[in-house]
């Protein structure tokens, strides 16, 4: 059984639903697409369009001055709530980027303090080929013979 990937399994899915519509709009007519499906005629010409009644019923006229105070009100209290979201936001964005600025301080202070802690081997810089080559053959040799005898061999 071969396993099945997500992009393979989106693309049969899509294949599956392009079939399905070709099939459906063979079996409708171009005409019917066009046409109100409620049939209202208006003046001899069909509506192309769907035409809902308000349900909201409209108030009787009141104070102008209260409704206009009404919806500032409205207008502020929202805006004030937006404020104090994105500064809510802001704030977390900031605490958020000083832990990571305060994790990554600690993180390279251990591994600063651990190298510390290591004994550092400087031999490399004394063994090194330009001053190897200025000694003498027979200090190599007894070096050499040292380093065979720890080795084992």
């Amino acid at each position: 059984m071969e396993r099945i990937s997500p992009l393979r399994a989106s693309l049969d899915a899509f294949n599956k639903f392009k079939n399905l519509r070709k099939e459906t709009k063979i079996g409708t007519n171009a005409d019917k697409v066009n046409t109100n499906p409620f049939g209202i005629t208006f003046k001899g010409t069909i509506l192309q369009m769907d035409v809902f009644e308000s349900a909201k019923k409209i108030a009787p006229k009141g104070n102008i001055i209260q409704d206009k105070i009404k919806d500032i009100s409205k207008l502020t209290a929202s805006a004030w709530t937006a404020t104090l979201n994105k500064v809510d936001n802001f704030k977390t964005t900031v605490k958020e980027f000083a832990h990571n600025i305060k994790e990554g301080a600690t993180s390279f202070i251990t591994r600063v303090s651990d190298t510390l802690n290591q004994d550092v081997n400087f031999e490399y810089f004394t063994h090194s080929v330009s001053r190897l080559r200025k000694k003498p053959i027979g200090e190599l040799e007894d070096m050499f013979r040292t380093e065979l005898k720890v080795i084992g061999a």
